[in-house]
């Protein structure tokens, strides 16, 4: 008899899975956090400088480094895709793993994610236990509802904590930067600006908003793939009871595994913030579902 996702999750190998993609992503989330700050931090200080001094050498140095900084970030956007795409990867061979074992069919060959031994050197550390016990029971306990009932709701939990870390960033990137372009505002304001000056004043902004407008397009992109799974999965849960084959579900899936691989890595202290709340409010979904299917 096949197990449930909640059983078979919690098995030692793909409780490896999830400590390999968890800690992947927490050092990606590491670098981006200091990438972000040394971006926006020596911008935002050029900036203010070149309000407070009238020295040529400062305003010749601020654009010279805006146009470094931008060349850099390029590359660390690139190193940055290619690292998400591979723990997006191991997320969705977990998934994976757990559908096709509650489901007894194989809705995706996991060959085409990773070969095995790939998988076995991606997951080849020496994960601690505090790491292993904070990726226990992954999805909610749906047991007493149907194989395709179970891969479903574990489809949405996904959808649902994207949705929201995905708002609540987008909505503290939002202050942020009107904060720092008020305070930039403030100090022309109250300053004279020479020609050389408002030069490099403009370097220093292009690459503030080369950063900005990035950070925008990924949140929109992100939003607009929500907005994409949410539909589908209204679409599914109409017809879930009498779903005869599994192809608008590994649509569903594709769509979540793009946007691992695309969205923004919120970082690890701001999950953590809402992680408990989240948590509750995720048990008592499933807790309700559970419920439903007696």
């Amino acid at each position: 008899m096949s197990k449930s996702i909640y059983e078979k999750q919690n098995e030692p190998q793909l409780i490896d899975y999830l400590c390999a993609q968890r800690k992947g992503y927490s050092n990606l989330k590491i670098f981006n956090g200091i990438r972000y700050s040394l971006t926006i931090g020596i911008t935002t200080l050029l900036t203010v400088l070149l309000f407070i001094f009238d020295e040529p050498r400062l305003e010749a140095f601020s654009t010279i480094l805006a146009v470094i900084i931008i060349i850099i970030d390029k590359y660390c956007d690139y190193f940055v895709e290619i690292k998400q795409i591979v723990f997006a990867k191991i997320q969705q061979y977990f998934d994976i793993c757990c559908f096709n074992e509650v489901l007894n069919v194989q809705i995706l060959q996991l060959s085409s994610i990773f070969s095995k031994s790939e998988i076995a050197e991606l997951t080849s550390d020496n994960y601690d236990k505090k790491l292993r016990d904070g990726v226990f029971n992954w999805y909610q306990d749906y047991s007493t509802c149907t194989p395709i009932e179970q891969v479903f709701y574990c489809q949405k939990t996904n959808i649902r904590w994207n949705k929201k870390n995905n708002r609540r960033f987008n909505f503290v990137n939002i202050v942020m930067f009107f904060v720092i372009i008020f305070t930039i505002f403030l100090f022309g304001i109250i300053r004279d600006i020479t020609l050389l000056k408002l030069i490099g004043i403009i370097s220093c902004g292009l690459t503030f908003f080369d950063f900005a407008l990035d950070l925008y397009l990924k949140l929109r992109n992100d939003f607009n793939k929500i907005k994409q799974a949410e539909k589908l999965a209204y679409e599914i849960e109409e017809k879930l009871s009498s779903l005869s084959d599994y192809e608008e579900i590994i649509e569903l899936q594709t769509i979540i595994f793009d946007y691992r691989c695309e969205c923004l890595c919120v970082p690890d202290f701001f999950y953590n913030l809402f992680k408990s709340r989240d948590d509750k409010k995720e048990d008592k979904i499933a807790k309700n579902l559970k419920g439903f299917a007696r």
